[in-house]
């Protein structure tokens, strides 16, 4: 796996997060949560910003999360919890996605399908390491490069696949989740509101528990 390793690109990412992200800071709306935990779908948390409820994979723009003050220390925790939350859902989603991929049988498979077969689990497997480690920024920029880099192989299965074309409709979902779930990550970190390591081998109460104590 390759991070941003050169100080003055490390410099220009923050600078282009920044600005990208400058419009979340303004926003100073009240936010109030219900647990949907329970509930089918890949939500986790539905955000109530007074007029529309939204969740972290239902929207996916940066200012549908609003602001809250800074000092707020139980807001800062709702917020982390739902980075938790919506981190180890689409782990779970990625998870299977993988399943699905790597249980079509080679032989069956063109070179040019093994290759894009090849080129997605890889990409997956990236987007779940970062999202198993502690939110910064060169992570979050990563987690962007990649997760549009699956989004360009999902669209080169539809146009040019024929045995694959099946797992498309599962690969948009999984890149529509973590686009959205970036979009939740981003909001984080403009706040300095930063989501811990969440490794798989953990559940989200492990990690929320530790984090909370």
């Amino acid at each position: 796996m390759q991070h941003i390793n050169n100080p003055f690109l490390k410099k220009l990412t923050t600078i282009a997060l920044s600005i990208m992200l400058l419009q979340a800071c303004n926003n100073n709306s009240t936010v109030s949560y219900e647990d949907n935990s329970n509930k089918n779908g890949d939500s986790i948390l539905q955000i109530d910003t007074g007029n529309t409820a939204v969740t972290p994979f239902d929207g996916g723009a940066i200012n549908k999360y609003p602001g809250a003050k800074e000092d707020d220390k139980e807001e800062k925790q709702r917020i982390i919890n739902m980075q938790i939350d919506s981190t180890y859902a689409a782990i779970n989603i990625l998870d299977d996605l993988k399943e699905q991929i790597n249980a079509e049988t080679e032989t069956k498979l063109t070179m040019a399908e093994r290759n894009k077969k090849s080129k997605a689990i890889f990409n997956i497997n990236i987007i779940q390491n970062e999202l198993t480690r502690a939110l910064d920024a060169s992570i979050l920029a990563n987690l962007q490069v990649r997760t549009k880099e699956l989004a360009g192989i999902t669209t080169e299965l539809e146009n040019n696949v024929t045995h694959l074309q099946h797992v498309t409709d599962n690969l948009k979902k999984a890149t529509q989740t973590i686009s959205r779930l970036i979009d939740l990550l981003a909001y984080g970190l403009t706040r300095g509101w930063l989501k811990p390591l969440t490794p798989k081998t953990s559940t989200p109460t492990q990690v929320k528990t530790t984090v909370n104590q």
